[in-house]
């Protein structure tokens, strides 16, 4: 594994969309990146309340983070075009792991956070199903991330 990541340059953008499987790192990043609202399915349960967040957000003059699994286009596009209603530039961040990791990454996060662990059939559609990101949906850029493991190592290593 890497040992770290590339610094991110978020300063040029107002919107942020977090692309990725599940376990990946995405609620973890959103959680260290202070200076924007958070637009979480996982937290508002609904669609429809995310693009309301976003939506009065972008309004107020807010920055905006969208974490969720975005694996295929039709799932981004309500965003990008709030994004692009508001003249908003977006970056798209794709968090790149394979479905091994990923497999991996949410049976260490339920046993760790002792949640429900999310059935593999949804890891193995969204793989199945999953559209890379383009910048002609409306990104301004997209970065990729690679998985680097930083939080309880010792836990985390007993599984090599």
């Amino acid at each position: 594994f890497p040992s770290s990541q590339p610094e991110l340059d978020l300063e040029n953008y107002d919107v942020v969309m977090f692309i990725g499987p599940p376990g990946s790192g995405k609620s973890s990043l959103a959680s260290t990146l202070d200076n924007y609202t958070c637009v979480s399915q996982d937290e508002l349960k609904y669609k429809s309340k995310c693009l309301k967040l976003m939506e009065n957000s972008l309004k107020s003059g807010d920055k905006v983070i969208i974490d969720n699994t975005h694996g295929k286009i039709s799932t981004r596009k309500q965003y990008l075009d709030i994004a692009k209603k508001y003249k908003k530039n977006v970056l798209g961040i794709e968090f790149n792991i394979t479905k091994e990791q990923c497999l991996f990454l949410v049976n260490y996060r339920c046993k760790v956070n002792k949640k429900i662990k999310l059935p593999d059939v949804a890891i193995h559609a969204y793989y199945k199903n999953y559209e890379s990101p383009t910048k002609e949906e409306g990104f301004e850029k997209i970065k990729t991330r690679s998985f680097v493991p930083n939080q309880n190592m010792k836990i985390f290593n007993q599984y090599f």
